[in-house]
């Protein structure tokens, strides 16, 4: 690791071969360059591991014990090696845009209040096309006026403070929602923060019965907890009820097959500002680092 290294960048991968090169290629192409990059296999059984390697870059260290240990359990791991002053998180399909890193590490050394920074970002398909925006506040308690509903911080984007990860883990068992329930439980004793741009392209598929379930069951769970702890039976009855409502709401619509309409209504369409500066960053990054 470069003696002057700030930030850890955390990306476990598991069977993304065919886009990891590109998110790789993205973070090396950072405009602030004082990085390491731990990227863990978590038991790929394509060529995920084969594609990792090819890359020779000092800032890198590729990991792999042929285990799956599942995305909570690898941060986990990282966060505990990180000898960094900040973390960032990546993810093995989305591509950061080359400014990422700089703004927020601006935003966070200008703020030392704030534990976690997150950022807008372009959600895009498979094929590239984007969807649009996601609907962010900047502030922390507007971040988390409604914690039933959950905290809009996409999870790639997440830049913080390391001591601030150590002290909070990602929860093992929450694999659909460890970003929420790990936000859940510690948002009464943090600092969140968004910034309004979007500073990656964020990879989202049709959701499925498995990801909705699972992932409200998870935050639901987060959310009992931090309730019954905290005695805020009010919490407890909505983030309940809401979670039952949605739910309930969304599976008919996933097995009428109106997937697409479920993920079109997550976003805030593009402006052509933020559809140009999306296609430039994906076609250099595309040029440089072919998907598969």
């Amino acid at each position: 690791m470069s003696a002057d290294a700030l930030i850890t960048v955390a990306m476990p991968v598991r069977n993304c071969a065919s886009t990891v090169a590109r998110a790789i290629g993205s973070i090396l192409s950072q405009t602030e360059p004082r990085f390491r990059f731990v990227i863990v296999d978590d038991g790929s059984t394509d060529a995920t591991h084969a594609v990792a390697a090819s890359f020779d870059d000092p800032r890198i260290r590729l990991i792999s014990d042929g285990r799956g240990l599942g995305l909570p359990a690898r941060l986990n791991q990282i966060i505990a090696d990180a000898r960094t002053p900040y973390i960032a998180r990546m993810d093995g399909d989305d591509f950061a845009y080359p400014d990422r890193f700089a703004r927020q590490l601006t935003y966070l050394e200008a703020n030392p209040g704030v534990d976690l920074l997150g950022a807008s970002a372009v959600a895009f398909r498979t094929l590239g096309d984007p969807i649009g925006t996601f609907r962010l506040k900047a502030d922390h308690a507007s971040i988390c006026a409604r914690p039933e509903l959950g905290f809009a911080m996409p999870h790639p984007t997440w830049m913080g403070r390391t001591a601030w990860f150590g002290a909070n883990p990602y929860p093992i068992s929450a694999l659909r929602a460890q970003d929420q329930a790990l936000l859940t439980s510690a948002y009464r004793t943090s600092r969140f923060a968004n910034l309004p741009e979007p500073l990656l392209g964020y990879h989202q598929d049709i959701p499925t019965l498995n990801s909705i379930i699972g992932g409200r069951t998870h935050h639901a769970r987060a959310l009992a907890r931090e309730a019954i702890a905290a005695r805020n039976w009010p919490l407890l009855a909505s983030g309940l009820a809401q979670h039952a409502l949605r739910t309930a709401i969304t599976v008919p619509q996933l097995l009428l097959g109106q997937g697409e309409a479920i993920l079109a209504r997550r976003f805030d369409p593009l402006t052509e500002a933020q559809k140009s500066r999306f296609l430039a960053v994906k076609r250099e990054l595309d040029q440089n680092y072919p998907v598969a």
